[in-house]
C-alpha cells in the first residue's frame, strides 16, 4: 500500500508538479527530453539502498558474514572496500538490526561515500567538517583516519547536533570535536591538514528523499545558495594550511551550485591546484566545460575538469559533483 502510493505519488509530480522551467532547465544540461525522462525516472526512484562497515569496531568479512547469516544479500560497492549495496530492495528495515544499534554500520548512500575518500585524509592529521551533520561522512573520515589526530565536525544547526552526536557515540568515534557555528564565522588558532565541505544545498541529486523538493525548484534560490557556497569555500580554503586539500561536494547537480561556484573561486585564486582521484564508478560524467546563463556563455576555468559528476540515472546512484583543490606551499 506504502509503495503503491509512491507510485501515484511520483505519477502525479511528473504529470503536474514539475515546473516547465525545471524541465526545460534539465533537458538543456542532458542535451534531449530523451535523456531527461531517464533521468526523472530514476531520480523519483529510491535510491539503493547500501551501508558502509564501521572498521573501528569490526572488520569487514566478520559483519558481512553476521548479516549474510541472518539472510541480508550484500553487494560489494566497486570503489570502497567498506561500502556494500542491499540487496533485498524489498526489505528497507536494515537499521532495525543489532549490528546498527551497536554501531557496526551505517546505512549510507553510496554516492555520499565518495567525497571522504577522495578527501582521503592521513592519520594524526588535523581534519574539519563544516557541514558535519548527521555525521555519515564524520564518522567515514574518523574510520579512515583509524580515530588518530583530530577532527573538528562544525554543524550550524543546534538542532541536529543531537543526531550528530548520537552517530559519534555509536559508530565509537574518539577523535572529534563537535562545534556549533555559521561555517563562515569559523575561526582557529591553527589551519587543517584537510577540510571537507559538503555543502548545504538544493538538493537535486537527491530528489527520491523529498519528492516535493521539485515544486521549490527556482533560479532565485539557486541564486542565494551559489552565494552561501561561495562564501562557505573561501572560508575553508583560508583556513586550509598551505600544501593541505580540501574537497567541495553537493548533493545538487546544478551548475550554478557546482561549477560556477568553483569556477569564481579559482577566478581569485591563480595558485590553487585541482586534484584528479580516480574513482571506481561506471558512467561518471564529466563536469561542464561551459554554461549559457541570462544569454551570456560562461567559460569554466579548466582546472574544474578534474571535478566529477554522478547523475542517477547513469551510475545508479545519487546525484552528487565532487571536486579536490590544493593550496599550494
Amino acid at each position: 500500500m506504502k509503495e503503491e502510493k509512491r507510485l501515484e505519488e511520483k505519477e502525479k509530480i511528473k504529470k503536474t508538479m514539475i515546473k516547465e522551467k525545471y524541465k526545460k532547465h534539465y533537458i538543456k544540461l542532458l542535451g534531449s527530453e530523451e535523456e531527461y525522462n531517464l533521468f526523472i525516472d530514476k531520480a523519483l526512484d529510491y535510491a539503493k539502498r547500501s551501508i558502509r562497515v564501521n572498521t573501528l569496531k569490526i572488520k569487514v568479512e566478520e559483519l558481512k558474514k553476521r548479516l549474510e547469516e541472518k539472510n541480508w544479500n550484500l553487494k560489494q560497492i566497486s570503489f570502497i572496500k567498506e561500502g556494500f549495496y542491499i540487496e533485498k530492495e524489498d526489505r528497507r528495515d536494515i537499521g532495525n538490526l543489532e549490528e546498527h544499534a551497536l554501531g557496526y554500520f551505517y546505512v549510507q548512500e553510496a554516492s555520499s561515500m565518495i567525497p571522504p575518500l577522495m578527501l582521503n585524509p592521513k592519520k594524526h592529521t588535523l581534519t574539519l567538517d563544516m557541514a558535519a551533520a548527521p555525521g555519515s561522512k564524520t564518522t567515514q573520515i574518523a574510520a579512515i583516519k583509524e580515530n588518530t589526530g583530530v577532527i573538528i565536525a562544525n554543524e550550524i544547526d543546534y538542532n541536529r547536533i543531537t543526531a550528530l552526536k548520537a552517530n559519534l557515540e555509536r559508530m565509537g568515534v574518539l577523535n572529534t570535536i563537535i562545534t556549533n557555528k555559521d561555517g563562515r564565522n569559523l575561526n582557529f588558532k591553527k589551519k587543517f591538514d584537510n577540510i571537507l565541505l559538503d555543502a548545504p544545498c538544493s538538493g537535486t541529486g537527491t530528489l527520491s528523499k523529498s519528492l516535493k523538493s521539485l515544486t521549490m525548484w527556482n533560479p532565485k534560490g539557486l541564486e542565494r545558495l551559489q552565494r552561501l557556497q561561495t562564501q562557505l569555500l573561501e572560508k575553508a580554503y583560508e583556513l586550509l594550511k598551505p600544501g593541505g586539500t580540501l574537497v567541495y561536494s553537493t548533493c545538487s547537480l546544478e551548475v550554478e551550485e557546482n561549477e560556477l561556484v568553483i569556477n569564481n573561486f579559482l577566478k581569485n585564486h591563480e595558485e590553487a591546484k585541482t586534484i584528479k582521484e580516480n574513482i571506481n564508478i561506471k558512467n561518471i560524467s564529466k563536469p561542464y566545460e561551459e554554461y549559457k546563463k541570462n544569454e551570456k556563455t560562461i567559460k569554466i576555468d579548466s582546472r574544474v575538469k578534474k571535478a566529477i559528476r554522478l547523475w542517477p540515472h547513469k551510475t545508479n546512484m545519487d546525484g552528487f559533483f565532487i571536486i579536490k583543490i590544493k593550496k599550494e606551499e
